[in-house]
């Protein structure tokens, strides 16, 4: 994790919203007072990342953020980038105090890069970002503070830890958490296979249990099947006594549905007798219509006569009403085409005479003005090449000033590096050196001071050069700027300018084209429109239309055809039709009138032989009705034997089913000794597997492979502490970390303990002075941070230092200085808090941080 570009308002004494650009940082000093706000940085970082800042856990069941928030504010937020693996990621952390109309709220933002922008990496809730997050970075706060960041008042958290805890920031910083969780899951998987083994054991007994009974079965099997044997012949013989009574209950039945159809028959035979009866009278009111109409014979014949008369009249009178309508309708046609045809020439007038007054008349009268526009467009256009020619004499200017910061750049690059160069020689001469290390002559006390004194008279001058320069420089890019931004914004107005007069130039053209074309379209239209008004006044169109509508006056006034007449003669035809219905009835009268008497006859004598069949049936049902009174005492007996049959063939089918589940359980006791085969396998097979993810969760415990990865790291974690430990010391310090130790009772036991040897002797870490415990938390923290970056998976290179110089004295600071150079290269960050001046020098990046007036923190990032 790399911080890249850091925002904070409203946190801690951060009133202002103010940020902080790391990107092209890798060593700096923030310098500043005590109090003035340097480690309020470095927590508003913690606080962003994971919640934590001076050490406490703010929210989600830790301290309360209010504290953190800048005084008689309600809200605070914090915003960090970073780099992690190649790829930036954004997170936004915000605080609201708790008010009246509602509670406090923590929201937690996390974002990923993409293209210009960010997207959204933000889970459901706080907790689960938090988690995501803290995955991303392969470590939580506590793994932070004891390798990478030298929190200020807790430089020796990791010396001072128990060794327990020791080991448990040394395992999260090796990443040994994976085999927890496999620790945790063999453990799971040895407990579900431990309650399979006892659930297929606690199965074998139950089957053994089940296979102690097929004695039993086998003896009840054998009495049910001698039950059924006796059953059988008591149900043949009940069988045959229920079909003999059923066989006579059928007859009688029989008997009965005779009776019911000679019911029926009689019924049918008197409704026969009314249905004979109705139609004897119906023949007798036929005969008496017949002999009315024969009398009326003469009066029909004439009335016949005068309908077909008129009737014959009629047709003539339909048939000229239907050539009348033709050639009146046809008229009708021909009078609207020929109207029609006067709307067409008079919507044509119209619409020249617009065409005349709204566009042609209009285009002509603008074509001279036209000319004085096209002028004054032609003088703009030169207005706008005079402008170009001032705008390239100002490109010639930008780039004399360009060329001019170039070069006092170069300079100001040449004298830093004068100065880094006096500076490294300055540093060889305080360490003691005995040689000269330009002509090797040995140097005196004396030469080496004049040596310093002329370093420094030189570094003094090249200083007050390289600041000239830098102001120079400053002067010059200013002006260049605002040269830039003058002939930007003079291009952009040119361009606007030229892209308007040439849209405008060729809006004007078109628009005269168009005024030309129209005074020739205005003398062609005007001479249409004479012509049109001439024809209407004259009448001179649809001449053939004209001439039809003559023709057809003609026909029809040569047509006699009288509406009124053919009317009344409609009237008469309708009054007379009734005579021809009678016609036929009269026909109709002449050919049944003999029939109908005939039939008469027959239907009088067809009713006495239906009266005499219809006694007979009754006769038969009396009979049929005194035989069925047996009836009742047949059905008693049939009832009686069913039930016993049922009885019986109930016990039977009681029998059958008893003697079916013996037979399923003796065939179930032989599924029970196969599946007991297969379980015995089965638990074989899970005493083998339970023996098995026992050894894994040992091996994966603490006591197993993470203890030797731990061992493994130890040598590499002690090499580059000492390496570090004794240039901060002069060879002097060195270390050791012992992992096993003895008890009082003699016996082994697990440890990461710190021993320190010195010209003295070994001793232990709480023995020795305030600088010196400080150089040897020092040497292990960077040592826990070089093996933090080495790790795999593990994506930090960064380094933060809050405290420590104060308790060096000046040998001890200067070592301490050179340790921090000789490690830059192993972080692409290392950041350095302090609030002594003297050390501001060293860095060549410095953010200093200063109080404000209103009692709020600020900070300025300058470069040496």
């Amino acid at each position: 994790m790399i911080p890249l570009k850091l925002s904070l308002q409203n946190f801690l004494s951060y009133r202002e919203n103010s940020v902080l650009d790391l990107t092209d940082v890798q060593v700096a000093c923030l310098c500043g007072d005590n109090g003035h706000g340097k480690s309020a940085l470095l927590d508003s970082m913690t606080w962003a990342l994971w919640g934590w800042a001076r050490g406490r856990r703010y929210g989600q069941g830790g301290s309360s953020p209010d504290e953190l928030v800048h005084q008689g504010q309600s809200e605070m937020e914090v915003a960090l980038e970073f780099c992690s693996n190649g790829t930036i990621y954004k997170v936004v952390r915000k605080y609201s105090r708790a008010s009246r109309s509602r509670g406090s709220a923590t929201i937690l933002d996390f974002q990923i890069a993409s293209n210009e922008n960010f997207q959204s990496l933000t889970e459901g809730s706080t907790t689960d970002t938090e988690h995501r997050i803290q995955k991303l970075l392969g470590m939580d706060y506590e793994t932070f503070i004891n390798s990478s960041f030298l929190l200020q008042g807790q430089a020796d958290r990791f010396t001072s830890s128990t060794p327990t805890k020791r080991k448990e920031s040394l395992a999260e910083i090796l990443r040994l958490s994976l085999f927890e969780r496999l620790e945790l899951l063999t453990k799971k998987e040895l407990r579900e296979h431990e309650k399979s083994l006892d659930s297929e054991r606690a199965t074998n007994r139950n089957l053994e249990e089940s296979l102690a009974k097929e004695p039993e079965y086998l003896r009840s099997l054998e009495i049910t099947q001698l039950a059924l044997q006796e059953l059988e012949p008591l149900i043949q013989s009940a069988s045959h006594s229920l079909e003999n009574h059923k066989t006579q209950l059928n007859s009688l039945d029989l008997r009965r549905e005779e009776v019911e159809r000679l019911q029926n028959t009689v019924n049918r035979a008197k409704e026969d007798e009314l249905e004979l009866i109705k139609q004897i009278h119906g023949s007798k009111e036929r005969n008496d219509h017949y002999s009315r109409l024969l009398e009326k014979e003469d009066e029909i014949t004439l009335g016949v006569q005068n309908f077909h008369a008129r009737r014959e009249l009629l047709n003539t009178f339909d048939s000229n009403r239907a050539i009348h309508e033709g050639f009146t309708s046809k008229k009708r046609e021909i009078e609207h085409e020929i109207s029609q045809e006067r709307v067409a020439l008079d919507v044509q007038v119209t619409h020249l005479r617009s065409r005349i007054e709204d566009e042609l008349l209009p285009k002509v009268r603008r074509g001279s003005q036209l000319k004085k526009e096209l002028a004054n467009v032609a003088r703009l256009s030169k207005e706008s090449l005079q402008k170009e020619s001032e705008l390239e004499n100002q490109r010639a200017e930008l780039l004399l000033l360009i060329a001019e910061t170039e070069r006092l750049n170069a300079e100001s690059t040449n004298l830093l590096s004068s100065m880094q160069e006096l500076r490294i020689q300055l540093d060889l001469l305080n360490t003691g050196i005995d040689d000269c290390p330009l002509c090797k002559a040995p140097l005196t006390l004396q030469s080496i001071q004049h040596l310093k004194n002329s370093i420094e008279l030189k570094g003094k001058h090249l200083k007050a050069n390289y600041l000239a320069c830098q102001k120079t420089y400053s002067a010059v890019a200013k002006k260049r700027e605002e040269q830039d931004s003058s002939i930007k914004a003079m291009e952009s107005k040119l361009s606007e300018e030229k892209s308007v007069l040439s849209a405008r130039q060729g809006t004007l053209q078109r628009e005269q084209a168009e005024c030309t074309q129209a005074a020739i379209d205005l003398g062609l239209v005007k001479k249409e429109l004479s012509s049109i008004k001439q024809r209407l006044n004259n009448l001179e169109f649809s001449p053939v239309l004209q001439l039809q509508l003559s023709d057809i006056d003609s026909k029809i006034a040569s047509i006699s055809y009288d509406q009124a007449l053919h009317e009344a003669l409609k009237s008469e035809v309708l009054s007379s039709e009734s005579f021809i219905s009678l016609e036929q009835q009269l026909k109709e009268a002449k050919v049944r009138y003999d029939q109908e008497i005939q039939s008469l006859t027959t239907l009088n004598k067809l009713l006495e032989s239906r009266k005499e069949d219809q006694l007979q049936t009754i006769t038969e049902i009396e009979k049929i009705t005194k035989e069925l009174n047996q009836l009742p005492v047949v059905k008693a007996n049939v009832q009686s034997q069913e039930m016993l049959l049922n009885d019986l063939n109930s016990q039977r089918s009681y029998l059958e089913t008893q003697a079916s589940g013996h037979k399923t359980r003796l065939q179930d006791i032989e599924e029970v000794k196969q599946k007991q085969v297969e379980i015995t396998k089965t638990i074989k097979n899970l005493e083998q597997e339970v023996s098995a993810f026992s050894l894994l969760t040992e091996a994966f415990g603490k006591r197993g492979i993470q203890a030797l990865l731990i061992e493994a790291a130890l040598p590499e974690l002690e090499s580059e502490a000492n390496q570090l430990l004794s240039r901060l010391t002069d060879n002097r310090l060195s270390l050791t970390l012992e992992t096993q130790r003895q008890n009082r009772r003699g016996e082994t036991t697990e440890t990461l303990e710190i021993q320190i040897g010195d010209e003295l002797g070994t001793r232990s870490y709480e023995l020795f002075s305030g600088g010196e415990a400080f150089r040897i938390n020092f040497a292990l923290r960077i040592a826990l941070a070089k093996l933090l970056a080495s790790r795999v998976g593990a994506p930090l290179k960064t380094l933060f230092l809050d405290e420590g110089f104060g308790t060096q004295d000046t040998e001890g600071r200067e070592r301490l200085i050179q340790a921090i150079r000789s490690v830059q290269d192993d972080f692409d960050l290392i950041l350095v808090i302090t609030h002594i001046d003297e050390l501001k020098e060293a860095f060549p990046v410095r953010i200093e941080v200063t109080k404000t007036d209103q009692g709020g923190s600020t900070f300025r990032l300058t470069w040496a």
